[in-house]
């Protein structure tokens, strides 16, 4: 090393002594933490020696949590028992009205008093404001919130807004949703039920900008008579004019338009909805009737214990009967366990599963998850026919839960192979169609709204019958469905066993299906052709289901027919116009 370059070290040497930095000591605390390194911050003493800094660690030491031990882990798991079940009940009375509103995300405004600090303390969600007027159009499914405008916005300019509006826009539910009240005991501390109401909807709120519009056409029509009155002494001649008739595929064009649609629209008058405080009488007589038996049925859930218990002690004829129409317990079983979506937890034998409290979502087996276990039995001799089909059934309804078409030989290869096939069809016939040889589930377990699950299902027969289905003949079969119409197709419904029930135009919701849900239909089962112009269904035609089957084929064909003479001829007569 040269003479200069020892004397600028020797140079910085100095610099840096000369300046005075404290050196705070590491300090390591004995007591566990949650991460791996803490830093305590007293904000109210500025002194550097209070900062307490993580201590240095090398690759060959470990501090604190860094070291996960399998062991440990397992210890933690085999601790956390289960300390209370609480029963399940499911509520009807409010599912018909009971929907979801999502609000746009807002910032919160800080107050006054805390404008000018620099942290701020918030406790709780941030809540929308309390609306000052509701506004719902039920028969196109509509609803309109207006907000008071803050005081820091001007009502100035041509377009002032003197109140926020926002729309709802629907959101079509491709899974089951619930609402959960958990009703405690006396004490308030250990509650003693559940109660879950199912949804009947969705409604996303948007900002609307329609005093824009409305100020604009003032102004149009303010200048619209001025011109007439300048021009009100002209003695000009107009002109005589013929219109032609309109033709069917003109008619189809102008119902299909958006303008109509908005004309339809404009045409229902606003009805305004009375506003409760969650806190208010009115609102706690609303919630009361979750667990009151005069508004709606109240059904339990009970475990599949329960039903395993039930069953042994049916006949072969009994339980062979009890297929046809099962319990509506068990159906409330499927819709709960239905609205769990945890996945199975990783590294879980089946042993493991059994014993504890985790069903997978739509199973009662401890082998209910999607991939087929060597150790499944559920094709042995030791259960009973009915929680066999159960099971099954409740599998099934979780692999075509989303709503696409699925080969048969696709959902065979999910189950044992010591299975048979005839078990696997006659589950497959209680929860799903078969379209081209493709099973679809079932429009009624899809979790739509009434309206839009019998859409689906005509979409299904047009998929069935044609082959391809084109949108604009779609949208001109709801267009002119008419709901007080006692002979329209959605006056009816099929049940598990391919039988049709006819129910009254009250049943019927008056919302009409829009081509927004028919366009998410068409997406969901379906595909678009180029060469046709048309809708083909997602997967080809399965040929080979109906030759290997043929008897399960004429059962289907046969549950098409029926639908065709009793419910669809009228929608399928305005398709073809």
């Amino acid at each position: 090393m040269s003479s200069t370059e020892s004397d600028m070290e020797q140079a910085v040497a100095d610099v840096v002594s000369s300046v005075p930095m404290p050196i705070p000591t590491p300090t390591l605390s004995s007591s566990p933490a949650p991460s791996s390194s803490k830093m305590d911050i007293d904000d109210d003493d500025d002194d550097d020696d209070d900062i307490k800094l993580p201590a240095k660690t090398t690759s060959h030491q470990t501090i604190g949590h860094h070291h996960y031990d399998d062991d440990d882990d397992d210890e933690e798991e085999d601790d956390d028992e289960i300390v209370q079940e609480i029963p399940v009940f499911l509520s009807q009375s409010l599912s018909h009205t009971l929907r979801l509103i999502q609000y746009p995300l807002q910032r919160r405004q800080p107050s006054s008093s805390t404008a000018t600090t620099t942290t701020t303390t918030t406790t709780g969600p941030i809540q929308p404001p309390e609306p000052s007027e509701v506004r719902v159009r039920s028969r196109h499914y509509m609803m309109e919130v207006d907000y008071h405008t803050p005081n820091n916005i001007q009502y100035e300019g041509n377009f002032a807004m003197t109140r926020r509006t926002y729309s709802s826009h629907t959101v079509p539910i491709s899974t089951h949703l619930a609402v959960g009240k958990l009703i405690k005991n006396n004490d308030n501390e250990t509650p003693s039920s559940l109660h879950l109401m199912p949804l009947s909807g969705i409604l996303q709120l948007r900002p609307n900008f329609t005093h824009i519009d409305q100020e604009i056409a003032r102004e149009e029509a303010d200048e619209a008579i001025l011109e007439d009155e300048y021009n009100g002494n002209s003695t000009d001649r107009k002109p005589l004019g013929y219109q032609k008739k309109e033709s069917e595929r003109a008619a189809l064009a102008r119902k299909s338009s958006y303008a109509f649609k908005r004309a339809s629209e404009d045409s229902e008058v606003w009805q305004v909805l009375q506003i409760y405080d969650a806190t208010s009488q009115p609102a706690q007589d609303i919630v009361q009737q979750v667990t009151d038996t005069r508004y709606g049925s109240i059904n339990r859930v009970q475990p599949a214990e329960f039903h395993k218990r039930k069953a042994a002690s049916f006949s072969s004829s009994a339980a062979a009967a009890s297929l046809s129409t099962p319990p509506p317990s068990s159906l409330n079983e499927r819709y709960v366990n239905s609205l769990n979506y945890l996945p199975p937890p990783p590294n879980t034998s089946p042993a493991d599963q059994h014993k504890s409290s985790y069903h997978p979502p739509y199973a009662q087996h401890p082998n209910g998850h999607l991939k087929r276990d060597p150790d499944d039995q559920i094709g042995g001799n030791d259960g009973d026919d009915e929680s066999k089909i159960s099971f099954l059934v409740s599998k099934m309804v979780r692999l075509m839960q989303l709503g696409s078409p699925m080969p048969f030989s696709v959902l065979r290869s999910q189950f044992s192979p010591t299975l048979s096939d005839g078990t696997l069809l006659q589950a497959l016939g209680s929860c799903a169609v078969m379209v081209r040889g493709n099973f679809c589930l079932s429009s009624r377990l899809m979790g739509m709204p009434p309206h839009m699950a019998q859409a689906r299902t005509f979409l299904l027969f047009l998929f069935q019958s044609m082959g391809v289905v084109h949108r604009k003949r779609l949208e001109h079969v709801f267009v002119l469905a008419n709901n007080d119409n006692p002979t329209d197709p959605r006056n009816g419904r099929t049940n598990n066993h391919n039988t049709t029930t006819t129910t009254t135009t009250s049943d019927v919701p008056p919302t009409a299906v829009t081509p927004a849900m028919l366009e998410y239909l068409l997406h969901q089962v379906g595909r678009k052709e180029h060469r046709s112009g048309g809708w083909v269904l997602k997967v080809d035609d399965d040929v080979t289901f109906g030759e290997q089957h043929p008897q399960t084929l004429l059962v289907h064909v046969q549950h098409w027919a029926t639908l065709m003479e009793h419910h669809f001829a009228p929608w399928l007569q305005r398709y073809r116009e």
